[in-house]
């Protein structure tokens, strides 16, 4: 069994990187919704809900037919 090594230092620069990513995603995503009109925001909106219960039904269906990729602990 190999020995783990965790870089500290690192792992927070990863965390505070991904910080900033999600607060500018977050300012990003505020300011399109204040200047997007309702009907255009309304369809992305509609578009992405879809989104998830396609991907939902087809996880299913791969379920189903064992096509979902089994993973073994060791």
């Amino acid at each position: 069994m190999s020995e783990l090594i965790v870089d500290f230092n690192q792992l927070e620069k990863k965390r505070e990187r991904n910080k900033k990513e999600r607060l500018w995603f977050i300012d990003w995503y505020t300011n399109w919704l204040e200047n997007t009109p309702n009907e255009v925001w309304s369809k992305h909106h509609t578009n992405f809900i879809n989104s998830g219960f396609i991907i939902a039904n087809q996880w299913a269906e791969w379920k189903k037919n064992g096509s979902v990729i089994k993973t073994v602990n060791k």
